[in-house]
């Protein structure tokens, strides 16, 4: 930082940094947590664990993997390394680098988990778990993404006022020096990007009006290439067997040791004595975090001199031009940190960044927009109801978050248990998490404990699949509200059909909501897939926790049905979102049948199977006259009477079954 005068006016307080002992798989635990490896268990990927290795089918495969020399290439143990990670399920980085398949038996691999999100370094609280429970509006970034995607999303959240707290992660610079220390001609144009990066960072919180610090900090060095040694060639030349007699984890620039017999110690200390390095005492261990009662990172552990690597080693057949990895103390492996404001007391190492990123007061470690006592309630919250919605909610929290809202909101985010990605996709943005109340779901408790958690006077209701199709979606859906939160009235957004919608689910959709000269003809129409209300006007009228379907259609038809000051429902065509779905008809026969039984509470439905039939027939016909005109529609013309009966069947035995517990119910009140 210091040879390219990096960004000297903009963050003119600096510090050394002593490095945490270890890598970057090290050092980001240590980050994230303020704990050092004895605590959080990082230290490298991989440990000598036969019983807590996951890769234990490994040994009827990996004697099957011939020739070795296709399984060490590059490509290939990459490609296998997605697979294996999509195979166990690892959400954290994954990588086999060039451990021998028939040693992965035996280890266990340190980063299932992705430490980044909320739980994510469980049972420690993480950055993500601090700032939730500070209540802190946060964002940390997805290091999936590529670093100018980051950049880019940190810096909308900035110029928006969006966040409180923001960590915005980058890895790229190190792959970058492994390969290219000391080559300026390749540094120095990386360092300026960083560089314009960052001041359009400050750029976005100076635009946002509030009082900001902004810190940039390293979690290493970087030490250049200056011989290399082969330890594994000397622990073959002692004769022992590996998993046998002592069992190894060698990485480019330690080598650790786990003595399974007698006397394995002595011969590996004699078969490394001549190699540039040393041996760590449990001193050394313990002055670096790394000593631990259960020796999971190892019984011995010989620590290479800067500028050495080992090679080969189980991270690669390759030397590469830079390393670090060394003791922490080297002049290479030192840290920076660089910020807007004075260093903060008592951060002289990578594990005091935590301390500092989560202080309740002035954060000098903190990079987004610092909590001001001035700044101004949520006058909206916006409620985001997921469940399984992996392959959406990124887009509709980007859309929320584009919003050109002259007001400041908040975004609430209840999760319903989803199995796949959803919950971490969302823990990328700056929402606050509401707990899914305990129990059967019901979407009415589900909503009611949402609006209780809800800070804004205004209340939006977004479907986590229901993505806005502009940023003036907000402004539009809570115009009818904004003039007077103490009138009762609720509104509606216009729901797109998705790009891959089918054409029968194309027309459905334009038919009930387009420019709502048709659902103004039905009997009632509401949804709240994307609606806005008062909080006051939820919280005195809660929803139906009782009902399974159509809780929405409930609320508004019985507090549009009131003697006195009766709810006004008002359509906004042009606040779009896009939904829809192309159900099964096994799905389609589930959702009807839930509407039916919901319909005889809501309404007192009790229609006929006939009339049912009659209407799906007429439907089939309106059909078929709207897909003739579309010849590549025309593969849908069958499957247009099977989804009409679907609906309307369904619908019905709905009904019939709400109408038969009713009775059910009365005559057990009579018997009583």
């Amino acid at each position: 930082m210091e040879k390219y005068n990096f960004l000297v006016d903009l963050l003119p307080y600096r510090r050394s940094i002593e490095m945490q002992f270890g890598y970057s798989c090290t050092a980001i635990p240590t980050i994230l947590t303020g704990r050092r490896p004895d605590e959080h268990g990082h230290l490298a990927f991989y440990d000598y664990a036969p019983g807590r290795s996951p890769f234990r089918a490994m040994r009827l495969v990996a004697p099957f993997m011939r020739p070795r020399s296709l399984w060490r290439r590059g490509r290939v143990r990459n490609q296998l390394s997605k697979f294996v990670k999509r195979l166990y399920g690892f959400t954290g980085y994954f990588q086999l680098y060039g451990v021998p398949f028939e040693r992965l038996p035996y280890l266990d691999y340190c980063e299932k988990r992705d430490m980044f999100l909320p739980g994510g370094m469980s049972p420690l609280p993480n950055l993500a778990d601090v700032w939730t429970g500070q209540g802190m509006r946060w964002h940390i970034s997805d290091w999936h993404l590529p670093e100018d995607e980051n950049f880019r999303r940190a810096e909308a959240l900035f110029r928006a006022g969006a966040v409180d707290r923001a960590f915005v992660y980058s890895a790229a610079f190190d792959a970058l020096q492994h390969d290219n220390v000391g080559r300026d001609e390749v540094l120095a144009p990386k360092v300026e990007a960083y560089a314009n990066s960052i001041r359009s960072l400050h750029a976005a919180l100076t635009e946002s009006g509030r009082p900001f610090e902004l810190t940039v900090f390293s979690d290493h060095g970087m030490t250049p290439l200056s011989r290399t040694i082969d330890i594994p060639a000397a622990l073959d030349g002692t004769g022992m067997e590996w998993g046998v007699d002592y069992a190894s984890a060698i990485d480019s620039t330690m080598a650790r040791f786990w003595w399974l017999r007698s006397g394995a110690e002595e011969r590996c200390r004699e078969a490394l004595a001549g190699f540039p390095g040393h041996w760590l005492t449990a001193d050394d261990e313990r002055r670096n975090g790394i000593l631990r009662g259960d020796r999971k990172f190892g019984d011995g552990i010989f620590l290479v001199d800067p500028g050495v690597q080992i090679v080969p080693s189980d991270m690669g057949v390759k030397p590469l031009n830079g390393m670090h990895g060394y003791d922490p103390a080297d002049g290479d492996s030192l840290a920076c940190w660089l910020s807007t404001v004075p260093v903060p007391e008592g951060v002289g190492r990578v594990c005091d960044y935590f301390g500092a990123m989560t202080s309740a007061g002035d954060a000098g470690a903190m990079c987004g927009a610092a909590p001001s006592p001035d700044a101004p309630p949520p006058r909206v919250s916006i409620l985001v109801r997921a469940h399984n919605d992996a392959a959406h909610v990124g887009d509709t929290l980007d859309a929320i978050f584009a919003q050109k809202a002259m007001f400041p909101f908040e975004t609430v985010v209840c999760d319903d248990s989803s199995s796949d990605a959803t919950l971490a996709i969302a823990s990328r943005y700056p929402v606050r998490f509401v707990k899914r109340p305990d129990g059967p779901y019901k979407p009415g408790r589900t909503l009611n404990a949402m609006v209780r958690s809800a800070r804004g006077q205004i209340v939006v209701f977004n479907n986590a699949d229901a993505v806005p199709r502009d940023c003036n979606w907000l402004e539009r859906l809570v115009a009818p509200i904004r003039a007077d939160t103490s009138a009762n009235v609720a509104t509606f957004a216009n729901q797109l059909p998705r790009p891959d919608a089918m054409a029968l689910v194309r027309r459905d959709s334009e038919r009930a909501f387009g420019d709502g000269r048709i659902h103004s003809k039905w009997r009632f129409f509401f949804s709240l897939a994307s609606a806005a209300a008062p909080r006051a006007l939820l919280l005195e009228n809660p929803f139906d926790e009782s009902i399974q379907y159509s809780e929405d259609v409930d609320w508004a038809w019985r507090l549009s049905r009131k003697a006195e000051a009766p709810l006004s429902v008002v359509y906004c065509p042009d606040a779009h979102v896009e939904h829809s779905h192309n159900y099964s008809v096994r799905e389609l026969a589930r959702r009807f049948r839930g509407e039916g039984a919901a319909d005889a509470v809501i309404f007192g439905d009790r229609p006929s199977l006939v009339r049912e039939v009659a209407g799906a027939v007429r439907e089939s016909v309106r059909d078929v006259a709207y897909l003739l005109p579309h010849p590549r529609h025309w593969c849908e013309i069958p499957y247009s009477p099977i989804r009409r009966i679907t609906q309307r069947v369904s619908h019905w035995r709905g009904t019939r079954e709400a109408a038969v517990a009713a009775r059910g119910t009365v005559q057990e009140d009579v018997g009583r």
